[in-house]
């Protein structure tokens, strides 16, 4: 047994995962492709590591997703993003408000722009994207090793 501890997911995380794997299958199907023959055009050798992404059980391998949005005719980068969300829902990112956060200072930096009051906006602190992050809380207390941080990095173009 290795070393390395396992993160347990969250509910948020794991809501994540099997949405985008529900997306991911509902594409196959009405392309007509089956396990197999999507497998075999994105590089697997085999159906079962897609059937496992299809199930929301294993990510999708970084190197996987553009040609998995060029056969299911998703938007370019659409299934990395997704990806990268769940990654770091599951390192305990809480994303989605980061990113609410950020559209909160832009409306109050620009009164002009749709949004919030002013005073309701906050910057949320940045999220420890760089190779130089090191061990480091995140947003929740949980320490983060840095190959957990070169992971998520490998999915950024």
């Amino acid at each position: 047994m290795s070393g390395r501890t396992r993160k347990h997911s969250t509910p948020l995380d794991r809501e994540a995962r099997l949405e985008l794997a529900s997306s991911i299958r509902q594409a196959r199907l009405q392309a007509g492709l089956t396990l197999e023959e999507l497998a075999i055009r994105i590089g697997f050798a085999s159906y079962k590591p897609l059937w496992l992404v299809e199930t929301g059980r294993m990510p999708i391998p970084p190197e996987k997703t553009r040609r998995l949005e060029e056969v299911l005719g998703f938007p370019s980068y659409s299934i990395l993003w997704k990806e990268c969300r769940c990654r770091l829902l599951h390192l305990g990112f809480d994303v989605d408000n980061a990113l609410e956060g950020e559209e909160r200072v832009r409306a109050a930096a620009d009164p002009a722009m749709p949004g919030p009051a002013p005073e309701e906006a906050q910057a949320s602190p940045p999220l420890p994207m760089s190779g130089d992050v090191g061990h480091q809380a995140d947003n929740h207390g949980h320490q983060v090793r840095q190959e957990e941080v070169d992971q998520v990095n490998l999915l950024l173009p």
